[in-house]
């Protein structure tokens, strides 16, 4: 992504500055500017990969991840097929490799994806609680398990610009208290070099803002979720609130700097809720909408329809948060997505600099999925025919 001004001329500066550590206990508050600021952007559309029909490798079944390489190679994990296609910088396929079993560089069920630095690919895979560990020219490396007494849940997984790999999990390693257990972590899986490492915790033993539910109870739906993203040497920011707060952590896990706008979170209308449990009916009511995480399989038709029926009955949080999700492009902004007015449409996308300032807003652009160091994104979208596919475009953000 490149960020210029008016005149075209590029904001180096801008784009390079690392995230300053703290002081241990140390807090900055930084309240950034409550009024958008437009920022504008130029796309040029490269190629697409994806078909209803077509070779193995043209078809994909439910999209889980993307991600580009080094060499701008696009690499697209397929969850419900459990393989990873690999496209060229001018679209064209290169190697498609795992699949579904139980032996050596097989899934059971493959959850997130990172590319690490060095090109190694790293795959979770709920199913063996383990992480599938692959070369750069697809060939099956190692497999590494899961932190013992964690769970990795969600499917961000994040490549720590140290080496392994970031992601969600429930428990907390190490931990002597057994109440840590339900706690909801990021782990840093350093892959190789030692246990898995907890860079922060966020406990579920207590409500959050009113709005999360204790440990064991149902959490209310549009409740806050956790949404993370790398910045330089290894530090993070973080979401859980509904609130515009964002929490920017050091190396160390420690939370250096909290970035806040002044923006109210909007009330959940009837038209979200109805919107929602649409949905979650779709998702209940088709084969591979919803499977048993961990024992690899799809629940009963009777169960789903079972649980189609009871969506009536969800409870519903009372404002929808502001953040919807966050992400960092190759040179460390943040790109910030709020909610949108509805269910139906994206959200603005707020871009805030490697030093915690504000930039401005984007309209009418999807938050990419995937971004390379050359310019490029990477969107999954689904087609006028119901296809999924990745769009992948060279992507200018203009400064007014």
């Amino acid at each position: 992504m490149l960020l210029m001004r008016s005149s075209w001329f590029p904001v180096i500066a801008l784009v390079i500055s690392a995230m300053p550590g703290a002081p241990v206990g140390a807090q900055e508050i930084v309240t950034l500017p409550a009024a958008d600021r437009a920022l504008s952007a130029r796309t040029q559309p490269l190629f697409s990969v994806g078909r209803a029909d077509g070779r193995e490798w043209e078809v994909f079944g439910s999209i889980g991840a993307v991600a580009f390489d080094a060499d701008e190679n696009l690499y697209v994990l397929d969850r419900q097929n459990a393989r990873i296609s690999v496209f060229d910088s001018a679209g064209r396929h290169v190697r498609t490799f795992g699949r579904r079993g139980g032996g050596p560089g097989e899934f059971g069920r493959p959850l997130g994806m990172a590319v690490l630095s060095d090109g190694q690919v790293v795959v979770s895979d709920v199913t063996r609680s383990s992480f599938s560990i692959f070369g750069r020219d697809g060939s099956f490396r190692r497999s590494e398990p899961f932190a013992q007494g964690s769970l990795v849940v969600g499917s961000q997984l994040a490549a720590h610009p140290l080496g392994g790999v970031v992601s969600r999990a429930i428990g907390n390693p190490g931990s002597s208290d057994p109440a840590a257990l339900g706690d909801e972590t990021l782990l840093w899986h350093r892959l190789g070099a030692g246990a898995a490492r907890t860079v922060y915790t966020i406990s579920t033993r207590r409500d959050r803002a009113g709005i999360a539910s204790r440990r064991g109870a149902q959490r209310l739906v549009f409740s806050p979720g956790t949404h993370f993203a790398l910045l330089a040497g290894g530090s993070m920011a973080i979401v859980t609130e509904e609130t515009y707060t964002i929490r920017i952590t050091n190396s160390q896990g420690r939370v250096s700097r909290v970035l806040r706008r002044n923006i109210p979170p909007r009330r959940v209308t009837a038209g979200d809720r109805e919107h929602e449990r649409e949905r979650r009916a779709a998702a209940y009511g088709r084969p591979g909408g919803l499977v048993v995480v961990g024992a690899g399989g799809e629940l009963p038709a009777g169960l789903r329809a079972e649980m189609a029926a009871a969506l009536q009955d969800v409870e519903f949080a009372s404002v929808m948060p502001v953040i919807d999700e966050v992400q960092t492009d190759a040179y460390g902004n943040l790109w910030v997505e709020r909610s949108g007015a509805s269910l139906d449409e994206d959200g603005p996308i707020d871009l805030i600099s490697p030093d915690g300032q504000y930039v401005g807003t984007l309209t009418g652009v999807a938050l990419p999925q995937a971004f390379s160091r050359r310019g490029r994104i990477a969107q999954v979208r689904t087609n006028e025919l119901g296809v999924e596919e990745v769009v992948v475009h060279r992507l200018t953000v203009l400064r007014p």
